[in-house]
């Protein structure tokens, strides 16, 4: 894609006035500037021939350069764990954690109560009990509540 932009070259600067209180005198002719000869613009950013080419080397290079990248911190998280061992020190705080997770659901009793209110929730059947009852309807709507959830 070419354009017919042409340059032209800044207009000569003004010969400084010659004033009283200067020591020298003014230059008598101004410099002579020659013209460039115009040039036509070729902007290529997307004028390629062979842009499908183009995009393809950049994918490819950005692909190779995130490979790099992932075996490079593979082979850093390797002698890290080597150095310091990692991996193993991980394992037997998530091994703690997870006996710790079991003692307090042994103790608290979550797991069991999240189970049933999922299972309750799913059925859209919440078994809410009602404590108190103010009239003889719903103390027989809570009792008939009661024997089917049961």
């Amino acid at each position: 894609m070419a354009t017919q932009a042409r340059w032209h070259a800044p207009p000569p600067a003004a010969a400084p006035t010659a004033s009283l209180l200067s020591p020298r005198p003014a230059a008598s002719a101004p410099r002579i500037r020659p013209r460039r000869a115009a040039t036509v613009v070729t902007p290529r950013a997307f004028g390629r021939a062979d842009f499908d080419g183009f995009v393809r080397r950049a994918w490819q290079g950005a692909n190779a350069g995130a490979e790099r990248l992932a075996f490079e911190a593979r082979q850093a998280a390797k002698r890290l764990d080597g150095r310091y061992s990692i991996s193993r020190r991980l394992a037997e705080a998530a091994r703690a954690a997870r006996e710790r997770a079991v003692e307090i659901d042994a103790e608290l009793g979550i797991g069991r109560r999240w189970r049933s209110f999922s299972v309750d929730f799913s059925r859209n059947w919440p078994r809410v009990p009602i404590r108190c009852t103010p009239s003889p309807f719903l103390a027989i709507y809570s009792t008939l509540r009661a024997l089917i959830s049961a």
